[in-house]
């Protein structure tokens, strides 16, 4: 089905779609609810969102455009991937025993030269993609910014921005003195937030500081923070919200519209492949489908265009660089089937349970664990969204993230030993 007829679909029976919509979502966030620890939590932005776009399933089948065989299967993924999610029990804040005193981290010279390196490299690999590619704001398709071998520009923006936003929330939330570098990333993280022309301008911002929050609360048993984090966390929202209205307008776009539209259309992968079986005509298997198109090139694999480049094909008929999220419940049945999206959705499931709530008991307490742990929970969310994207970024990251961190440690150590040798000449 087609964007333009599940729009009419959706208004011909408007009160009744919406309050599917609604159900929908309720009964997600009371599955959830012990897992969120605030509205600025990512994972209450992924339930919102995800379950705003599971209900199009529902819309679907009470409107006779899907048959049950489909409805079964994407409800037993969904039980799958809850089970597999709650394997691993929230961390409860009730419980925890406050300390007395709030401690800082130790700014290493690691930590600092680290920080240095990546907010320079965030500087450069940002103004690579604009002078050579333009500024994703004013394109037709933002994702076109990255297209034709810039990716790796992109990866070196993404996790050296993570890197930055994660020293710069620290100190914030503790209180340290900004310098003037400091100050200069600040303003140039937004900048280049508006400038990226994401809809979901600063909430990257927002959901970085709470990971930070999140990993200090509980590995410094101060879960006071989180109120902070609240206040903080607030009025970036409403920075947002104006900067998403105000993009939106230039883009000659209704801001209300498009924002209740895209949040419905969460699930437009539902709508385009299971509605008249155009699911069973997708080509691929896990390996092409869900490995970044260079990997499946160097393993020599037969390249397939991803999931929702190919039901925009069946679809529209036209080849173009868009289309829906590879939805795990989609990606699982294209991949091993009926039965098999099954386990996979479990697999999904349990392994972004094991990053949010038992990862950082496995964790040190020092700056470099809480700048890894920020790692790898900001792309985790977008597994079972999008594994295909979630994998480049943690591909991404490793690799960015191992050369920076090298680098560091080289640099470091060789200060420590000019140090040292001028300690000695001194004496």
């Amino acid at each position: 089905m087609s964007y333009e007829n599940f729009f009419f679909l959706f208004i011909n029976n408007f009160w009744f779609n919406l309050c599917v919509v609604f159900a929908t979502i309720i009964f997600y966030l009371l599955i959830f609810k012990k897992n969120i620890y605030s509205i600025f939590d990512p994972l209450f932005f992924y339930i919102f969102f995800s379950s705003a776009g599971k209900s199009v399933v529902f819309i679907l089948f009470l409107s006779g455009y899907i048959t049950s065989y489909y409805l079964y299967q994407f409800l037993l993924t969904e039980v799958f991937f809850i089970l597999g999610f709650l394997v691993f029990k929230p961390i409860s804040f009730k419980k925890m025993h406050n300390a007395n005193i709030f401690f800082s981290l130790r700014i290493t010279k690691r930590i600092k030269i680290l920080y240095f390196i990546s907010g320079v490299l965030y500087i450069l690999s940002n103004l690579v993609i604009y002078i050579l590619k333009g500024i994703p704001l004013f394109m037709t398709s933002r994702l076109n910014a990255t297209t034709g071998g810039y990716g790796f520009a992109l990866s070196i923006s993404v996790t050296t921005g993570i890197i930055v936003l994660s020293i710069l929330c620290y100190k914030l939330l503790l209180k340290f003195r900004y310098r003037l570098f400091d100050y200069v990333m600040f303003f140039l993280l937004l900048v280049f937030s508006i400038l990226s022309g994401s809809k979901a301008v600063f909430l990257g911002i927002i959901f970085i500081l709470f990971y930070v929050v999140y990993f200090l609360s509980v590995k410094m048993s101060y879960p006071q923070i989180i109120k902070k984090f609240n206040r903080i966390s607030a009025k970036f929202a409403i920075l947002a919200s104006i900067t998403s209205i105000v993009i939106l307008f230039m883009k000659h776009l209704n801001p209300f519209l498009t924002i209740g539209w895209r949040i419905l259309m969460s699930g437009d992968a539902f709508m385009m492949s299971y509605v008249n079986n155009n699911i069973e005509m997708i080509k691929g298997n896990f390996l092409t489908l869900s490995l970044p198109f260079r990997i499946v090139d160097i393993l020599n694999l037969h390249y397939v265009k991803p999931i929702g480049e190919q039901l925009t094909n069946i679809i529209y008929g036209t080849d173009i660089n868009a289309g829906p999220n590879a939805l795990y419940n989609i990606l699982g049945y294209v991949s091993f089937g009926y039965w098999g999206s099954l386990i996979f959705s479990f697999f999904i499931g349990i392994l972004v349970g094991f990053l949010r709530n038992k990862l950082i008991k496995l964790l040190k307490l020092n700056l470099e664990s809480l700048i890894i742990f920020v790692l790898i929970l900001y792309p985790a969310l977008s597994l079972p969204a999008d594994f295909n994207f979630g994998l480049f970024q943690y591909i991404s990251e490793l690799i960015v993230f191992i050369i920076i961190y090298s680098l560091s440690v080289i640099f470091s150590y060789e200060k420590s030993k000019t140090i040292q040798q001028n300690t000695k000449t001194s004496i």
